[in-house]
């Protein structure tokens, strides 16, 4: 207990936040002490009795964590958002590309397991697709990049429609298109 001193105590309620490289994301619960202006005696919560407690504890559920202390989770949503977006318009620019084939276009192929090749586009017709197979296979997905860089492929064009294409995409065997 304080001196005894009249209207000279003070309660201070500190709002604690989880925070990542200094910035919050969501508050994590409150503190709280009291302070005699007189004596400077400073009592925790646990030391309270029962008229402060009851005192601090209207304080506490009075006072809000302002705004910014969601300003992690809120970013947060923002870059989930964006790359759910970003997602959704790769798919989009993929599916649009297999529906129209152009000449010179490359195909990324999963043939099975560890298994991946390149499939390039000699040319198209109305609804016809001459596609050249590149002469190697890679066992990772990575490793496209450098089939890419090597122009191996066979001068025999294999026909496939468009609707083949399209369902080897549906299958998971059409990964990506350059």
């Amino acid at each position: 207990m304080h001196c005894g001193q009249v209207a000279t105590v003070q309660f201070v309620v500190v709002q604690r936040y989880a925070h990542v490289f200094w910035i919050p994301f969501f508050p994590i619960g409150k503190k709280g002490v009291s302070i005699c202006s007189h004596c400077k005696q400073t009592l925790t919560v646990k030391e309270f009795n029962d008229e402060y407690r009851e005192f601090y504890n209207q304080v506490k559920q009075n006072r809000r964590p302002p705004f910014y202390m969601y300003s992690g989770l809120i970013l947060l949503g923002l870059l989930i958002t964006a790359a759910v977006i970003a997602g959704k318009k790769d798919e989009a620019r993929l599916r649009e590309r297999i529906a129209h084939p152009r000449a010179g276009d490359v195909y990324s192929i999963k043939e099975g397991q560890g298994r991946y090749t390149l499939y390039k586009v000699a040319d198209t017709a109305k609804d016809s697709v001459y596609i050249l197979f590149h002469l190697m296979e890679i066992s990772r997905e990575k490793g496209l990049n450098m089939l890419k860089s090597q122009d191996l492929y066979d001068n025999k064009k294999q026909a496939f429609s468009i609707g083949e294409i399209e369902s080897m995409h549906k299958e998971g065997k059409l990964i990506a298109v350059d």
